[in-house]
């Protein structure tokens, strides 16, 4: 155990005090003609002091203090020890003003200087490992900090500036098809156009990710309200009125304030990513056990398997990624409403999108 304390020498002085009232516990127990039964006594007690006070050093050695904060640790458990030692030697004195006799004086006042200075290195000891864990959270405030401010930047980019330049991008690339005779130029061109609106939704979703991120909080939300809001958005970006839903009169859940995001995500997702002639329902139920679940479903060609995977570890390598932010938007939205987010296969084909949340307190009772 103590093998470390030489590498680490700010703490031997502590370790050598440690060993001197070890070595008076040996030589009491020599040298001593007292009682057998009292001599060992008394030397375990001694033992057991200078065991604590190695242990103590050992503890020390793992904090890595500095000269100064090594010579305040010394000089509290010194100062310690000084104390017992003055306040054992003066009741000592005192019984003896009153006649009575005290055997063992040295063993008495190594003990009680011993003992304070054990409670001195504890007190010291547990002050240092506060400082230290105050230095690593100052440490790491200012690394989050400091995170926090590059995506900020990151993300004026992706929601401005990116988003700028791909709409004249795109303003351009219509202008040149007006002009272009030649098919392939124009599939070129239909090509520009298509990867520019891809860019900027990446952008928009970028922003409402944000927004989801930068609120903790939940509210009481009725789900099939939420549910109307973005079938509704989801069939006017897409030109189509083929969505069908399954509500109840009401469905109230306790929710992140941003639980629509989710929502039209999933139903978006399921109409970009699969043919026009796809089915797509989105259905709200109270699964009776306190919780609301809301269901979208499609007849398409499924989820990938890799970005299912990523969405179940919640995280992303060179091998298993989602292939934008949609569905990262969608996980986060449903996780920060403390809810559980599932994808299963539809029967015969497609996907079935779950998000289960906890109902609201009124819906409960």
């Amino acid at each position: 155990m103590f093998g470390s304390v030489p590498g680490r020498y700010r703490s031997v002085p502590l370790t050598l005090l440690g060993l001197g009232y070890l070595g008076a516990a040996v030589a009491h127990l020599t040298w001593s003609r007292d009682r057998l039964v009292s001599t060992v006594t008394e030397s375990a007690l001694l033992c057991l002091l200078a065991v604590c006070l190695l242990y103590g050093a050992y503890r020390l050695s793992r904090l890595e203090l500095g000269v100064r904060d090594s010579l305040r640790v010394l000089s509290w458990t010194l100062a310690s020890a000084g104390v017992g030692f003055v306040v054992a030697a003066v009741l000592i004195a005192m019984q003896r003003l009153d006649g009575v006799f005290v055997q063992n004086v040295p063993v008495l006042l190594l003990s009680a200087s011993g003992a304070t200075a054990a409670i001195g290195m504890a007190v010291t000891e547990y002050r240092e490992r506060l400082l230290a864990e105050r230095a690593t959270l100052r440490c790491q405030k200012a690394a989050v900090d400091r995170l926090n401010r590059r995506v900020t930047v990151l993300n004026r980019v992706l929601r401005h500036d990116l988003r700028n330049e791909t709409t004249i991008i795109r303003g351009y690339a219509d202008l040149v098809a007006d002009d272009v005779d030649d098919p392939a130029a124009r599939d070129a061109l239909r090509m520009v156009r298509r990867h520019s609106a891809d860019v900027e939704r990446l952008s928009r979703q970028a922003k409402r990710l944000n927004q989801v991120w930068e609120e903790d909080d939940r509210t009481d939300r009725d789900l099939v309200s939420v549910v109307a809001q973005s079938v509704d958005a989801a069939s006017s970006a897409h030109g189509t009125t083929e969505l069908r839903t399954d509500l109840p009169g009401s469905a109230w859940a306790s929710v992140h304030p941003r639980f629509g995001f989710a929502v039209t995500e999933a139903v978006d997702n399921a109409l970009r990513h699969n043919d026009p002639g796809t089915d797509v329902e989105v259905s709200v139920s109270d699964t009776g056990e306190g919780t609301v679940a809301v269901f979208v479903t499609d007849t398409g060609t499924g989820i990938p398997a890799d970005e299912v995977a990523a969405i179940r570890d919640g995280t992303e390598d060179a091998l298993v990624h989602c292939s934008g932010l949609g569905l990262w938007l969608l996980y986060w939205t449903v996780t920060l409403s403390d809810g559980t987010l599932s994808f299963t296969e539809n029967d015969p084909q497609g996907t079935v999108v779950e998000m289960t949340v906890p109902a609201a307190e009124a819906a409960r009772e």
